[in-house]
């Protein structure tokens, strides 16, 4: 950990070369203060955040030709789905009985 702001932690990834750990990726529980976790000289595992949108560019590609559904539009370049309309029970698959439901919560 190189310097601590209100929003985050610089940490030295290689020698010179310094990158963001939000403050939100401090931990597993909420974080108020960054310093009740880290302090300035601590040592900590980060991982690159572009090996995960890697992964997820994967997972786009997989899925291309994949139909979407009428009420969702997605934006490949910038993964991000944006949902147009509330969906309808017809629009939503798979077809749920909600009847089984019912009597199987009844019983």
């Amino acid at each position: 950990v190189v310097s601590i702001l209100e929003f985050g932690a610089f940490v030295e990834i290689l020698p010179g070369k310094e990158g963001l750990l939000h403050v939100s990726e401090i931990a597993w529980t909420k974080t108020d203060k960054v310093e009740d976790v880290l302090k300035v000289g601590d040592v900590v595992s980060v991982k690159d955040a572009a090996k995960s949108k890697d992964a997820a560019n994967r997972s786009v590609e997989a899925a291309t030709g994949a139909q979407l559904p009428v009420w969702m539009q997605f934006d490949k370049t910038n993964l991000k789905a944006e949902i147009l309309a509330v969906p309808t029970r017809e629009q939503i698959a798979p077809t749920v009985d909600e009847q089984a439901i019912v009597e199987l919560y009844s019983r």
